[in-house]
């Protein structure tokens, strides 16, 4: 990382990226109804690496995923544990059956 960060610094130092600007388009903040606050939370690096990959993979940024994600929990949490069920809690209750019956289905 501190390789790629070098090579950058030494790009832009070095080059006239004026003509890149004149034809940059100005992205416009996310419009929402209700007003936003920040509320800073501190994160283990791995788990905001881990977070950078997955908003870079949904083609979010890390905040609009993480307000994504929070919301969601939080509207499974208001419909009752029993009424929804999270995909990944699913998958690993398969995972573990299929475990403890050695792969041959329920018994």
């Amino acid at each position: 990382m501190a390789d790629e960060m070098d090579e950058l610094r030494e790009y832009y130092d070095n080059t006239d990226t004026s003509a890149l600007l004149a034809d940059a388009v100005r992205e416009q903040p996310e419009k929402t109804a209700e007003a936003m606050v920040t509320y800073a939370v501190r994160l283990p690096k791995p788990v905001l690496d881990a977070l950078r990959a997955a908003a870079e993979k949904s083609g979010m940024r890390v905040s609009a995923l993480i307000r994504t994600w929070l919301e969601e929990r939080l509207a499974r949490e208001s419909a009752g544990q029993d009424k929804v069920l999270a995909v990944d809690d699913i998958l690993a209750l398969v995972a573990e059956r299929s475990r403890s019956t050695g792969g041959r289905g329920a018994a």
